[in-house]
């Protein structure tokens, strides 16, 4: 079993620190909101993958925040995902093991039949975002 704190500790620094944002207690956006998802591989001494469905609103704000241009939404969707991954694998598996990122994507839909290893969900006024992780079985 992982730990879900420190994931979820692990992601709410990314957006303190990237965006200045703090996580609400609790969700306050309904679920309607448009959804982006967003998936990245890791492997090394931990192989799996690690997907985002983040709300519109949230991301065109941390892109407002970051960037200048008026478009490249995906891509500061992808840039946010790759900041996680990395920032996650280092917190939660502390044996401090390198990994290696290959390019996130902007993806349809999650793709594992199984339930994650890992999930968490970050509250803001304007979205939502959710996280899983799926690794896989070591050999």
């Amino acid at each position: 079993m992982y730990d879900n704190e420190k994931f979820y500790v692990s992601i709410a620094n990314v957006f303190a620190n990237l965006s200045f944002l703090t996580p609400e207690p609790e969700k306050k956006v309904s679920g309607k909101e448009n959804m982006e998802l967003f998936s990245i591989d890791f492997s090394k001494e931990r192989k799996g993958k690690l997907y985002m469905k983040i709300s519109g609103e949230l991301l065109s704000y941390i892109h407002n925040t970051i960037s200048d241009e008026p478009e490249g939404f995906d891509e500061t969707g992808k840039e946010l995902l790759n900041i996680v991954c990395g920032n996650f694998l280092s917190d939660v598996f502390t044996d401090k093991k390198s990994f290696k990122l290959f390019p996130p994507q902007k993806v349809e839909s999650v793709k594992e039949a199984k339930e994650p290893d890992m999930k968490t969900e970050v509250y803001f006024d304007m979205g939502n975002a959710e996280f899983f992780v799926f690794l896989e079985e070591s050999k």
